[in-house]
């Protein structure tokens, strides 16, 4: 497929922006926040440098301080929309996706749903991060896109350190598929990998910090007073990978939890049907594809040993790689053949389940937005 980027694909997909729209934001004013979320963004740099500091210090250099819950939650749903603007920018202009197809992987359980059902996340930040990296990178100029990355990484790192297996991993792979003499593509790969060890060894180490929870909190609470000393997020950045991998573990082996991550991946079965098709169009293609699909999930796969949000792993999994794919689909110049029955059933499963978060284990889940529960 020939296309003119962003003009070609608002014509394209000129109708499908409206429902999607529509979607997004009754997701985004249906969604919540938790007191976790609020604590992420209280995390700075005042008591020396710490790891996720950087979303705090941003926020508290350009607000009020201190700062209400309802300011907190109108900036987590700013974020949110700019996060649906850039979504729909990116998968627009590459336009390999056909309209239908696109409508409801964004309207999905693990798409817009999931991260309005979860506000405050730094997960948008970090996706938001993933399109503008991969748009940037020009076959071209290649030197140019290393530094522009090479910058995204690192405020990626600094805001969540998580980016290491989640942006770094599909950075390679779109750097990977480019169109280049293969010694080239190494040296670049290369030189990118080293830099991503290097910046999240020095953040890691350096913003494993040694101050105590209850300090912690006494400065964080200075930025939001409605904080209180309980919160878990005071106590991450003492927390080593063998308490976070301790900890995934015995979770995930209590049937309650186990049970719940396997009801999400049921709800995203279709969706895993529809990758498995386009990645078979890439391979008659010749496209070097399944390299860069087994990087991607298997460095998000990681996350299930290191924390106990394990629907967010699931989310975050199916949306980087439609990510993922759409961006090489750009780059080979194809729309995908998705066959209609298969994104009818994709529907379905997603009315059933609406956001992939805890509560789509339980009987109720039968509405597509978990606020409509209560209207309906």
């Amino acid at each position: 497929m020939e296309s003119n980027g962003l003009t070609y694909g608002l014509r394209k997909y000129s109708w499908t922006l409206l429902p999607v729209i529509l979607v997004a934001m009754v997701a985004g004013l249906s969604g919540g926040s938790s007191d976790f979320n609020f604590a992420l963004w209280s995390i700075d740099y005042s008591q020396g440098f710490v790891r996720r500091g950087l979303a705090g210090e941003v926020v508290g250099g350009l607000f009020e301080v201190p700062l209400s819950k309802e300011t907190m939650e109108a900036i987590f749903l700013f974020c949110f929309l700019l996060f649906v603007f850039a979504s729909l920018l990116f998968f627009i202009s590459f336009g390999s996706f056909p309209p239908f197809t696109l409508f409801v992987i964004l309207s999905s359980g693990f798409y817009f749903q999931q991260y309005a059902y979860d506000l405050g996340k730094l997960d948008v930040i970090i996706l938001m991060m993933v399109m503008i990296g991969l748009k940037i990178i020009n076959p071209d100029r290649m030197k140019t896109t290393l530094v522009l990355i090479f910058f995204i990484t690192t405020v990626a790192l600094l805001i969540h350190e998580v980016s290491a297996l989640l942006l770094v991993p599909i950075f390679l792979a779109g750097i990977w598929v480019q169109p280049l003499e293969r010694v080239i593509r190494f040296k670049l790969v290369s030189a990118y990998f080293l830099y991503s060890i290097l910046m999240f060894t020095v953040v890691y180490i350096a913003g494993s910090s040694t101050v105590e929870a209850s300090v912690r909190y006494q400065s964080s609470s200075t930025l939001m007073p409605f904080l209180t000393a309980d919160n878990d997020v005071f106590n991450i950045a003492g927390r080593s990978f063998y308490d976070n991998f301790s900890w995934a573990m015995g979770r995930l082996m209590e049937e309650k939890t186990g049970s719940r991550v396997l009801l999400n991946l049921v709800a995203c079965f279709p969706f895993l049907i529809i990758l498995g098709s386009m990645i078979r169009e890439l391979m008659k293609l010749k496209v070097s594809v399944v390299e860069v699909v087994v990087l991607v999930s298997g460095s998000v796969l990681f996350l299930y040993f290191l924390g106990v949000d394990f629907y967010r792993w699931n989310a975050l999994l199916m949306s980087l790689l439609f990510i993922l794919l759409a961006y090489v689909g750009g780059v080979v110049k194809i729309t995908y053949s998705v066959p209609l029955w298969l994104v009818w059933i994709a529907l379905v499963f997603s009315l059933w389940s609406g956001p992939l978060g805890i509560s789509v284990a339980l009987p109720s889940r039968f509405f597509l937005f978990s606020g409509l529960e209560g209207i309906i």
